[in-house]
C-alpha cells in the first residue's frame, strides 16, 4: 500500500500483477475525486515499471462506468479501475480488468466514539459506508459492540459487506436504524428508496465537523411519485427504450426481457442506444413515444424526470414488470443484487 494525498492505494499489489502478467500498456480509470491524487501513483508505476499508463479522465459515476471497450481499441493489455468494487464479473469484460478501492484516511477514534454517543446501548444499528471508508468501518466494529451497540451488516450481491451504491442497497428488517459513514446524498438516498420506512442517520468524516445526524430524504413521496409513472404504463401504444452504452450501465439481456414484456403488453417499442441522456433529446422523443424506459443508471428516472421537465413519464425496467401490482411500499433498486427477479442486472446465473 502506498498513500498519496488523503488516499491509500494498493500500489504493491499493481506492480506484482504487472510483472506477473508481463503487461507493457496499461489503462488507469479513476473517479473525479481521485484525479489530483492519481497522477503521482502513476508517475511512481511507470518509473518502477516500466510500463506505460493511460489515464482515462471521462465522467464517472460508478462501477458500471468501467471503458474496457475503450482500452481494447487502443490495444492496451488491461484496465485498472481505482476507487470502486466490482460490480461485473471479469469475463463479462472485453480485456483484463482489476478493481481497487481506495482508502481514505480520517479520524477513526472521533468515528468510534462519535456513534458510541450518540445511540443508546442495545440499539440495533445496520451500518453502510461507501467503499472508501469501509476499512475504517470495519475497523470500528468491535468498539461498537463492545459498548452494547449490535451491529447487522449483511451485504448485497457483490459488493462487500456494509457497502451501498445509488443503485444497490439491501431490502433491511428487524433493526432500529440505519448509520450511513460517508459523504454525499447518493447512497444513503438508495438505502431509504429501498427502505422509505426506517430511520436514517450519516456521518460524514470529511465535514469540518464530523458528527452523527439524522439524514433527511422524502422517499415516500418518489416511491408514489414512481407509482403514478408506473400507472401510465398501462395506457401506452409507442414506447422507446434506451439502453445506456456508458461503460456496463446498459444490459443487452435485460433489454431483451424487457422487448418481451412488451410485446406480451402489445406495446410498440424501439431501442436508442445513448451513452448521456440530455434534456433535449428527451423532448424530441416525447413528441413521437408515451414513453420512456431507460436501462442505464436506475437512478435517471428518478432522479431527473422533474428536473428534465419531460412531458412523459421515464420508468425503470422493474416498472415494466410490475405496474400492474400494487407497489408502493419501495422503489425495488437492488440493481446489482443477486436476484430472479426479471429487471436486476445480475441474475443468480450470473453469480
Amino acid at each position: 500500500m502506498r498513500t498519496f494525498g488523503p488516499y491509500t492505494f494498493a500500489y504493491d499489489e499493481v506492480l506484482g500483477i504487472l510483472a506477473e502478467e508481463n503487461y507493457k500498456r496499461i489503462a488507469i480509470q479513476v473517479p473525479e475525486g481521485l484525479i489530483a491524487f492519481v497522477y503521482d501513483f502513476v508517475r511512481d508505476l511507470e518509473r518502477e515499471s516500466g510500463i506505460e499508463a493511460m489515464v482515462f479522465c471521462d465522467a464517472i459515476y460508478g462501477a458500471c462506468c468501467i471503458e474496457d471497450d475503450i482500452a481494447s481499441r487502443m490495444r492496451l493489455d488491461a484496465i485498472f479501475h481505482f476507487g470502486h468494487d466490482r460490480l461485473i464479473k471479469t469475463e463479462k469484460h472485453m480485456i483484463p480488468n482489476y478493481y481497487y478501492s481506495t482508502r481514505r484516511e480520517i479520524d477513526g477514534t472521533k468515528l468510534i466514539n462519535s456513534v458510541i454517543q450518540y445511540f443508546k446501548q442495545g440499539t440495533i444499528l445496520h451500518v453502510i459506508c461507501t467503499t472508501q471508508f469501509r476499512s475504517n468501518v470495519y475497523e470500528a466494529y468491535t468498539a461498537w459492540e463492545e459498548a452494547g451497540l449490535v451491529i447487522d451488516r449483511p451485504n448485497c450481491g457483490m459488493l462487500p459487506e456494509g457497502v451501498v451504491l445509488g443503485c444497490t442497497a439491501p431490502k433491511l428488517k428487524n433493526i432500529d436504524a440505519v448509520l450511513y459513514v460517508g459523504d454525499g446524498r447518493f447512497h444513503p438516498e438508495a438505502m431509504l428508496l429501498q427502505n422509505p420506512g426506517i430511520t436514517l442517520y450519516k456521518y460524514d468524516p470529511l465535514a469540518p465537523e464530523p458528527e452523527v445526524r439524522l439524514f433527511e430524504y422524502n422517499a415516500l413521496e418518489i416511491v408514489n411519485r414512481r407509482q403514478l409513472s408506473m400507472n401510465r404504463i398501462a395506457g401506452m401504444q409507442r414506447v422507446v427504450v434506451l439502453e445506456g452504452i456508458l461503460g456496463k450501465q446498459g444490459d443487452s439481456k435485460l433489454t431483451r426481457r424487457v422487448l418481451e414484456e412488451f410485446k406480451m403488453q402489445n406495446i410498440e417499442t424501439t431501442v436508442i442506444f445513448v451513452s448521456l441522456i440530455k434534456e433535449n433529446y428527451l423532448q424530441t422523443l416525447a413528441r413521437f413515444y408515451d414513453g420512456i424506459c431507460v436501462i442505464a443508471c436506475p437512478r435517471l428516472p428518478i432522479d431527473w424526470e422533474l428536473d428534465f421537465n419531460c412531458s412523459i413519464p421515464l420508468f425503470l425496467p422493474q416498472e415494466v414488470f410490475l405496474h400492474k401490482k400494487s407497489c408502493t411500499e419501495c422503489v425495488p433498486l437492488r440493481n446489482y443484487g443477486k436476484s430472479t427477479d426479471p429487471w436486476d442486472t445480475m441474475q443468480v446465473e450470473d453469480f
